[in-house]
Order: C-alpha cells, then structure tokens, then sequence
C-alpha cells in the first residue's frame, strides 16, 4: 500500500507527486484497501491499530480525498455567448445570428440540440480566442475525470446569469469536450453546472431562472448521476449568489434584501423540485461586499436556506485574519459550524420562511435603491468619482486578480465591484456601505410613522433587522467627513465638488442621525466612530496620498511618468488598506 501512494519521498519527509500506472489514482482504491487492512487487525486483536490509527487514516481520506480542497471552474456568460456563436460559425451554423438573438431563441435552438450528444466540431478544428480558451479548459478537465474520476473538482459557475440559456449553454459546450455523457440517468454532465446571480435584476428574475433550469432533463440527471457517483443522501444543486455587484448597483439596503429574499425564494423553488439548494455566498471581506460577524450573517439568513452545510469565499485579509494561526483557525470554523448547526436546527421548526416585515423592508429597499441611483446616475458623477477616489492610481498598480473593468470601458458599469469599494474606502467615504439609509428612515418616519417605529423595534428583536443595521453602523464608522473634505480638494470643477460633497455629507448626517435613533444612543458613539488608534494612524498617511496624487496626476497630465512616485502612492494604499483592515 506505501508503495502504491502517488508520492516520493525525498530526504526522509519532502514529498513529490508521482504519476505511475500501477498507483493509486482515486481515494476510494486506497480506501478499500485500508478496511480490509482494519477488518484484519481486528481479527487480530490489534483492536487500538485498527480503530484509531487505521480508522483516522480512513476518516481523513473519505474527508479530503487526494485533493484536500475542490476547484470550481467559473467564467462570465458573455464569454459562453461569443464561444458558442464561435463553434456555429465554424459548423456553418450561422453563429452571428444566434449572438444577435433574444434569449427565448436561443434557449429554444440550445433545447432542440442538448436532445443529443452530437458536437458541432471536430477537436482538432481552428476556432475563435473564446471558443479555443473554453474547449481547451473542458478539455484538461475531461483528461482529469478520466484518469482520476471528479473528487477535486468542484462546479461550472456561471458568472452574471441572466437567463436559463446562460446555463444551457455550458451544457453546450461540454459537449464540445466530452463532458456530456449518457449514464443510467440519460444525458448528464460530468460537473454540475451552478448558476451565480450578482446584480440586484437578476436576484429578482432567479427563481424564474432556477426553476426552468432545474426542469430541463439533463438538470435532474445530472443531480441524480452526481448523487449517486457521490454517495450524497439527497440531491443537491448549488447555487452561488454574488454581494459586490448587487450593492454596487443599488446601494447596501437594496442589496442585502434582494440577497434575503433571493435566497428565500430558490429554496422553495428548490422545494418544489425535490431538490436541496445548496448556497454559496461569495462574500468579500468589506460590509459593502458580505463582509461582517460570522454569527450575525448566518441568523440573519433566510430559515428555509440552510440544509446542514453551507459554501462561501473569503477574502485574502479576511483568511489572514480568521486563519493565520491555530487557534484563530479553530475558534473561527468552530464559530461557523455552531452557527449553521444552530441555525439549521432552528429552522426545521419553522413553517413559514418569509420575513415577517417582507413588505416594509421592500420598501425600504426600493427607496433607498432609488436616492443611491440618482447619485450614481446624476451628471458628471463619475468626474467627480474618478478625481475624489485615488481608483487611477489603484487600476495603474494591476494589483487585483483580475483587471478593474470587464472590457476596459471607462463607464461605472464596465468597472468591477472590489475596485469600487476599494478606492471609496480609500478615501474614508465609504459611501457603498451606508449611502441611501437615511433619507430612507426619513422618508419612512415622516410618511409612514408605524413602520418606523416597527423598524426601530426590529433592530433589537429582528436577526435580519439587526444584522443589516448593525453592519450599515460599522461601514458609517469607517467614513470620515474630515478626510473626505481633504479629499475633494482633488476635485478640480469647483461647481461639481461642492454639489457632490453637499449630497454626501447630508445623506453622512441623516443616516447617523437615524441609526443613533434606532439603537437608542447618540452620534459620538463609538458603534460610529474608528478607534482612536486608528485614527491617529491613518490621517498622515491619507494627507500624504492625497499630496502624491496631485503630483502624479499633473505629471500624466503633461505627459510625464515617474514610476518610484508611483511606487510610493502605491504603498499609501497599502498601508491604509493595511489599517482599515480590508480592501474590497
């Protein structure tokens, strides 16, 4: 059996993979050969052996496997659009056409042609930059299946899903690369196919979304083939659910309601199925983008959303943080498994799964969406954005692990949502965190008095309530009007800085104001207000930015460029982001 592991080992520890025919290429092979190991020590007496060393071994294998950790393949739906487009111009299939089409045509010709397993194109055929890069990824991962099964791979996520065809055509192009198979079940797909809703639209169009898909045949055969080859006690479809670009489409309320009753939602779509949804946030480490306390998060979910167990990504600082050393490791996954064991146990007890206050909090949320759009949507805000916020600076470091804009485009819609909150964190406005509650609370007190005070109640009785104020306290906290002024002096038109800073500041006092209102305590709080520390620490560090950026952006200005004071503006960002605790 030592023989037969996929390893070398190297002066007596190190170890190297190793990839001969005769080894072990999948867990359940080792596996097999440890019980009868067990069964034989027993016949032995060696009962101590057998039940916990050899048992341990078993336990971390059915555990990890021998891949400790699962990859999940995701790209964007437009890319599958121009791939597929690609492979029917090259089967002579008008392919222009079907990227000029709606998504009820294209659905309808992806239906007629997922009824069988026929590729459009020989493996080996010249094909378009985006039909090449998804052929050859399936490709490696149908070279992977084949030699050492699915264990290790995780899901095809489909970033930015808007409409069922979105999905249909990963079914698709698997079948370009032989990832669609007949099996007992039918026609299924090697890896499930997971939908990931962003924008706060396409929250509110996603149980339409789920529940075509989940009818479609190679759907049901694909969950019952991966609950079988699995070994799951019931089927499961993951579904992934974005917090960056809904909040950066309609602000922090509007967000994390269409996220609540998102999810309420595809679980009873799940429901209607047979089928458990499994949910998994891709959560960031600011408020604006999921972050906030682990317990909080998980009470404030949905009851009919949580099975067991339950997926979500963390940040780089926020894995330094929770992770970084033993005892933080153990306290922060113990953190998360109470959590969810609590919250599941709970949940089983309750019929009903909507909220209680469903309609004012929709409310709420559409107000407050409608005062962050005109911000966003008035004229010459994006001047204003791009010379308050060091975001040149950012982009010009290529420090993310991907670029700032999906296609380059200089519009607010192109840019990605962590350099978004980034460069408004920088800058100590923070705006996407708190933006829009207050002239909500406002509105809601002058206009609708009871609801008010129903809201005020539920900030302290409300798991949701609480949680999304609690959350909206600490992004406010973060702000700063002292360093935002400071800031606006990088604003050059002198008529568009005062009206900007205007909408800002007012909005900063209202949404204190009522915040304080809601936790009975007062504005100099410090739920409101960084720590001393921080504070202290933090002020030179942004006069010294905000003086790097007026030079370095009148030397671009006439055409000059000087990478050391590059350098150092970078390292400004760095040291604030490294204070503050986050970057987006």
């Amino acid at each position: 059996m030592l023989a037969k592991l996929p390893l070398n080992t190297e002066r007596g520890h190190s170890t190297t993979l190793r990839e001969n025919p005769k080894d072990y290429r999948r867990r359940e092979s080792l596996i097999d050969d440890l019980k009868i190991l067990r069964k034989a020590l027993l016949v032995y007496g060696a009962k101590s052996v057998a039940n916990e060393d050899v048992h341990d071994v078993i336990r971390h294998l059915e555990t990890f496997g021998f891949h400790l950790a699962e990859v999940d393949i995701r790209q964007n739906s437009v890319f599958h659009e121009k791939a597929i487009s690609q492979l029917l111009n090259e089967a002579d299939m008008a392919g222009d056409e079907f990227l000029n089409a709606g998504y009820s045509e294209r659905e309808k010709f992806m239906r007629e042609e997922l009824k069988t397993l026929r590729p459009f194109s020989a493996l080996n055929q010249n094909t378009g930059a985006e039909s090449k890069a998804v052929r050859e990824v399936y490709s490696v991962l149908e070279n992977f299946i084949q030699l050492y099964g699915s264990r290790g791979l995780g899901s095809l996520i489909v970033s930015m899903t808007r409409h069922v065809s979105d999905l249909l055509a990963v079914y698709i192009l698997s079948r370009e690369a032989g990832l669609l198979i007949k099996e007992e079940e039918g026609i299924v797909c090697r890896l499930p196919v997971v939908p990931l809703f962003e924008t706060i639209d396409d929250l509110l169009v996603a149980p339409e979304i789920l529940d075509a898909f989940l009818l479609h045949p190679i759907t049901r055969n694909t969950i019952a083939y991966q609950k079988r080859i699995r070994g799951d006690a019931y089927p499961v479809q993951q579904v992934m659910v974005g917090y960056s670009d809904s909040n950066k489409d309609g602000g922090i309320v509007a967000s994390q309601w269409g996220l609540h009753r998102g999810q309420q939602e595809l679980a009873e779509i799940g429901e209607k199925h047979g089928v458990t949804i499994r949910f998994f946030h891709g959560k960031g480490g600011s408020i604006s983008r999921g972050g906030g306390p682990t317990e909080d998060f998980i009470n404030a979910l949905p009851p009919n959303t949580l099975k067991g167990d339950i997926r979500l990504t963390e940040q780089g600082e926020s894995i330094e943080q929770k992770y970084a050393n033993r005892v933080n490791a153990v306290y922060n996954l113990e953190l998360l498994m109470a959590g969810n064991m609590y919250k599941t146990l709970i949940s089983s007890r309750v019929n009903d799964s909507r909220h209680p206050m469903s309609e004012t909090i929709a409310w709420m949320a559409d107000e407050s969406r409608k005062v962050y759009v005109e911000l966003i949507e008035t004229d010459d805000f994006m001047e204003f954005y791009r010379q308050v916020t060091p975001i040149d600076a950012i982009e010009a470091g290529r420090i993310g692990s991907r670029p700032s804009r999906r296609t380059g485009a200089k519009s607010l819609s192109d840019l990605r949502a962590i350099p978004w909150v980034f460069s408004w964190s920088q800058c100590r406005f923070n705006m996407t965190s708190w933006y829009g509650l207050g002239s909500t609370l406002e509105k809601m007190k002058r206009e609708k008095p009871q609801a008010y005070d129903d809201v005020k109640k539920a900030t302290k009785e409300d798991y949701f309530v609480y949680y999304l104020m609690r959350i909206i306290a600490t992004g406010i906290s973060f702000s700063d009007e002292s360093i935002m002024q400071d800031y606006a002096t990088l604003v050059q038109n002198p008529t568009i800085r005062e009206s900007f800073m205007g909408k800002f500041q007012s909005e900063r006092k209202k949404t204190l104001q009522f915040l304080s209102e809601l936790f009975d305590t007062n504005e100099e709080d410090a739920m409101f207000n960084l720590d001393p520390k921080r504070k202290t620490l933090l002020t030179p560090l942004h006069r010294k930015q905000i003086e790097l950026l007026k030079t370095w952006r009148a030397q671009g200005e006439n055409g000059e460029g000087d990478d050391e004071l590059l350098l150092t503006l970078l390292l400004t960002i760095n040291a604030i982001s490294g204070v503050m605790g986050y970057t987006g």
